[in-house]
């Protein structure tokens, strides 16, 4: 046999090999999507399936911790146990004390298994505003031996409550920062009074600003103009001035 004609026989032994192997492969491949396709069909429900509640469970919230800093490990820990966001509310309800416990039975049923409307109640409760989180950031103070970096970190997170990065553009987190300015700079009886109606813009709150620093221009006014327009007006008559009293009797004289 020549090499040409070897050559050509290795030729075709390799491709009946390689033909072998591709229905070999195709005919293990048939097989796995048959068996994966009876599993199916054994496994899924003809019904919508019930979701099992989560087999972790939080721990109890103590008097101790801080509300917010418990909300967050909690959504944490339902993050990482994948539990379902409709068992949110249901866990973390048995876990509440003190007021937050109370918000939390204050709701409807219904409204109690949204747990972002519960985590909403309980810091509405707590008085845990985005105002709360703005003096807290500018009244914050460093505590004796605490590290800079979790100064900066208590600083960060105060920010980020306070501005809400994730729900804001970068024009509204500006604004946002102007308008806690202008309250400073403006004084604190027209600070008080922004700071009551809680502006969501700096035109709102230079407009609460006018009205009430108007009003107290024209009280001032009206005070010092009062006893003008008392003075401008005609007094009354003078009493009519009483006689004299007769002189006293001396003993032993006689009254003609």
């Amino acid at each position: 046999m020549d090499r040409n004609a070897l050559a050509e026989l290795l030729q075709a032994l390799e491709s009946r090999r390689d033909a072998e192997e591709r229905r070999r492969e195709e005919r293990y491949t048939a097989l796995i999507e048959r068996v994966g396709l009876a599993v199916a069909a054994a496994t899924t429900p003809t019904t919508t399936p019930l979701m099992s509640p989560p087999k972790a469970r939080a721990m109890k919230m103590s008097a101790e911790d801080d509300p917010e800093a418990y909300l967050v490990a909690f959504e944490r820990l339902a993050t990482a146990a994948a539990w379902p966001r409709e068992f949110w509310a249901s866990q973390l309800g048995p876990c509440l004390i003190g007021e937050a416990q109370a918000a939390y039975q204050a709701m409807s049923d219904h409204h109690a298994t949204e747990y972002d409307l519960v985590k909403q109640a309980i810091l509405r409760r707590l008085n845990i505003t985005t105002e709360t989180h703005r003096a807290r950031f500018r009244e914050y103070r460093r505590a004796p031996e605490t590290r800079p970096r979790v100064v900066a970190e208590r600083l960060c997170d105060h920010m980020v409550h306070w501005l809400t990065p994730g729900k804001k553009t970068a024009q509204q987190m500006g604004e946002a920062i102007v308008v806690e300015q202008f309250c400073h700079v403006v004084g604190a009886e027209t600070q008080a009074w922004i700071r009551r109606h809680n502006p969501d813009t700096l035109e709102e709150a230079v407009k609460l600003a006018e009205d009430f620093e108007d009003s107290l221009t024209s009280a001032r006014i009206g005070i010092l103009s009062a006893p003008a327009l008392r003075s401008s007006r005609p007094l009354p008559p003078s009493p009519p001035t009483p006689p004299p009293p007769p002189p006293p009797r001396v003993p032993g004289t006689q009254t003609s």
